[in-house]
C-alpha cells in the first residue's frame, strides 16, 4: 500500500495537474465542497451515532449505504430535472441492504474481524 501511494503521490505531482485541478467556476467549486462535506458528515453520523448503538453491524452499513447513494444523486437528479421516486429509494435501500450484508460477511468470514 505505501509503495502504491508514492506512485499515486508521485503521479499527482506532474507539472499543470493541479494548475488545471484549480480552474473551473466558483460555483463548482461551492458544489464540490458541499459534497465533501455532505461526505464527512455522513462518515461522522455513522461512526459516531450508528455503529455500536445497539444496531447491528448489517443494518448500520445498510442505512448508511441507502442514505449516501440518495443523498450523492441529489445533484444529478436537480441536474436532469428529475425527483426521487419511491423506485430511486427502493433501488438505493436495495443496494444498501446487499451491500451491508455482504460488508459484515467479507469482514466477519474472510478477514476474521469481529464487527460491533
Amino acid at each position: 500500500m505505501t509503495i502504491l501511494g508514492a506512485l499515486l503521490a508521485a503521479r499527482s505531482w506532474r507539472p499543470g495537474l493541479l494548475a488545471s485541478a484549480r480552474g473551473g467556476d466558483a460555483a463548482a467549486r461551492r458544489a464540490e465542497r458541499r459534497q465533501i462535506l455532505l461526505v464527512l458528515a455522513l462518515c461522522l453520523i455513522f461512526g459516531v451515532l450508528l455503529v455500536g448503538h445497539s444496531l447491528p453491524f448489517w443494518l448500520a452499513a445498510a442505512i448508511f449505504v441507502s442514505v449516501a447513494i440518495v443523498a450523492l444523486q441529489s445533484r444529478q437528479r436537480q441536474a436532469t430535472g428529475q425527483k426521487l421516486s419511491l423506485r430511486g429509494i427502493a433501488t438505493a435501500a436495495a443496494i444498501g441492504l446487499g451491500a451491508g450484508i455482504v460488508i459484515t460477511i467479507v469482514f466477519q468470514e474472510i478477514f476474521l474481524v469481529r464487527l460491533p
